[in-house]
């Protein structure tokens, strides 16, 4: 199912949560919502649920507007970060609740709930835990029961507030896994807030960074990494090298290394290079910006390299694989050529 999100803002006293968002969700879409705290990804997702409403500005299901319309109403699944599962009721009840709660007019037979409630169990790999009580689960496990309470209604979408936030790295790297799998086999429009950048461009189709209740890029995932369209998004999406810059006639002067520019205006500018996106050469290279080796630091196979730049009196930190580096002199001290593969200009504001 589609989502229309149509100039929504929305306030809290005099904070502002979102100001104006627009954004297409296409139906059996994986977007994921991803910014800092305070962002306002959280506010979006619950006003598409309808737990939060717009003070302007539309939602539209599949081209039928549900902005006033209540949770219940708009058929969606929401799950939660601290799981929010009843203690008190077993792991089968758990799923089954929505089913339960609904008016007997709409309410399922009792048979078919319970047939609805094995075959979910079965799909979050929970098969033959129903009677348990959720103290006697894992927190991986109590997850894959969320899951299956948001999916027992059948929902038209899926919404997941950080699902996997207070879970340990593993767990978590495997669920995100198996999410993006059940989402593939289901083909539900599922839209995910995180503020991990990297469980959203391992699993997302697309994703929205957000910014102070703004919208600062929205793409496929892989592209947002390799052109963001910001500096917030170059600083926000994994580490990355600033140099200052000086703009005129197009050309930017980048620690003595000239880059040509597009759209800059001349004045200060400010060059984002991510650390695995330079090449280290002996000193003298051309078209390279001049250093020498503070520290070099081992992880595995890739080696971190810190280069001190007196031109801008900076340090530029360096990623490549070891083999790579072979045959290059890195003792401390030694002077070297940084030469960017890719590197972006921002005016600095």
């Amino acid at each position: 199912m589609s989502i229309d999100i149509s100039g929504v803002s929305k306030n809290f006293g005099a904070f502002q949560a979102l100001n104006d968002v627009s954004l297409e969700v296409s139906g059996g879409e994986f977007l994921a919502l991803l910014g800092p705290s305070g962002s306002g990804k959280t506010t979006l997702l619950r006003i598409i649920a309808g737990l939060e409403f717009a003070d302007r500005g539309r939602v539209l299901f599949e081209g039928h507007d549900v902005s006033d319309r209540s949770v219940r109403d708009r058929h969606v699944g929401f799950v939660f970060q601290h799981y929010a599962l009843f203690k008190h009721i077993t792991v089968a009840k758990n799923v089954a609740f929505g089913l339960e709660v609904r008016p007997r007019a709409s309410r399922p037979p009792r048979a078919e709930i319970e047939a609805r409630v094995d075959r979910l169990l079965r799909l979050v790999q929970l098969e033959g835990l129903g009677g348990r009580y959720p103290s006697q689960l894992s927190g991986g496990q109590r997850q894959r029961v969320a899951l299956a309470r948001a999916l027992a209604i059948e929902p038209r979408v899926l919404l997941l507030d950080e699902p996997f936030g207070a879970l340990d790295a593993k767990v978590r790297k495997e669920l995100r896994r198996w999410l993006r799998k059940l989402h593939d086999d289901m083909g539900i429009t599922t839209v995910f807030v995180t503020h991990d950048q990297e469980e959203a461009l391992e699993i997302a189709d697309r994703v929205v960074v957000m910014n102070k209740g703004l919208i600062e890029q929205v793409g496929p995932a892989q592209q947002v990494y390799d052109a963001p369209a910001t500096p917030f998004v170059y600083d926000f999406l994994g580490n990355t090298n600033r140099l200052p810059a000086a703009v005129k006639g197009g050309i930017a002067n980048v620690a003595g290394l000239l880059v040509p520019v597009a759209d800059v205006e001349d004045g200060l500018g400010m060059a984002f290079v991510r650390p695995h996106e330079f090449d280290i050469k002996p000193s003298g290279t051309y078209g390279g910006i001049e250093g020498t080796i503070a520290h070099v630091f081992a992880n595995g196979p890739i080696l971190r390299v810190e280069v001190n730049v007196p031109t801008i009196s900076l340090t530029v930190e360096v990623e490549a694989m070891r083999q790579v580096l072979d045959g290059l002199s890195l003792e401390r001290g030694a002077r070297v050529a940084l030469t960017p593969r890719n590197i972006r200009v921002f005016p600095d504001r």
